[in-house]
């Protein structure tokens, strides 16, 4: 097995730099300081993403009077089904901002003019990761069917 190309390692990578780079971009003297506003703003994909997966989870609950047995999408009721689109393409949209957003930070920090602007990025990445985290709080039996 190639350990270079294991997605858990590519994960690791990308938290570790979008991490690493907010820690840095609030320690300097010359970075720009992030207003509630700015949070906020940088806040709401992953927020969304969030408020998608957990009401997906609690809709699907009471639709089904339990957590489904079967694997896939295929059998949810067509009432659940635009939702499961829904839910899936705004968790990779942040998926896939959260392991993007290191390319962004890479760039900032190679660039010396947009460096103090670092943090911008790096709050967007960091909360793209919390949101991503957050969902593993969800229900077990949500979860065995959402990841298989």
């Amino acid at each position: 097995m190639n350990y270079f190309s294991s997605p858990f390692l590519v994960g690791f990578v990308a938290f570790l730099i979008t991490v690493i780079s907010l820690a840095r971009s609030i320690g300097q003297k010359n970075s720009s300081k992030i207003t509630r506003r700015w949070a906020l703003l940088l806040f709401v994909p992953g927020l969304i993403t969030m408020g998608i997966f957990y009401s997906f989870a609690a809709r699907m609950h009471s639709s089904l009077n339990g957590w489904p047995d079967f694997c896939d999408c295929e059998q949810l009721p067509p009432t659940l089904l635009l939702h499961s689109d829904i839910m899936y393409w705004a968790f990779g949209i942040n998926l896939l901002m959260a392991l993007c957003i290191p390319i962004a930070l890479i760039l900032f920090y190679a660039v010396p003019r947009l460096r103090p602007h670092m943090v911008y990025p790096a709050f967007l990445g960091s909360a793209s990761w919390l949101c991503f985290f957050a969902t593993f709080f969800a229900p077990a039996g949500f979860l065995n069917w959402f990841w298989d």
